[in-house]
């Protein structure tokens, strides 16, 4: 759901040509847009915008935490991005986490 969110909205702007100089995330539900953007998945599109993400509260409940069985590498099928992104190595708990994807990948 959040892959499919993260992709639809620039996409919508891409469409469009309505290309932003910056584009504002709130949250964990958009946490890989600025990911989409940065990795090519649209081209030289948004090269030039600026990602910028507010976070208002990182609890561990409301990061938008994504549990992974032991046995799966981290959805990376499903959200097609590249691990580290998503899943900090170092937790004792596998996760995604879309909040530090967008940490990390924000300007």
């Amino acid at each position: 759901m959040i892959s499919v969110f993260g992709k639809a909205c620039l996409q919508y702007l891409a469409s469009r040509n309505k290309i932003p100089s910056i584009f504002v995330t709130n949250d964990w539900f958009p946490g890989l847009c600025a990911a989409y953007a940065k990795v090519g998945l649209f081209g030289d599109t948004f090269k030039e915008t600026q990602f910028v993400h507010i976070c208002h509260n990182l609890q561990d409940t409301y990061e938008g935490r994504i549990h992974l069985d032991p046995k799966l590498e981290g959805l990376k099928e499903v959200h097609g991005l590249p691990n580290e992104f998503l899943i900090d190595p170092s937790w004792a708990n596998r996760m995604v986490n879309p909040s530090r994807c967008a940490i990390m990948l924000s300007d």
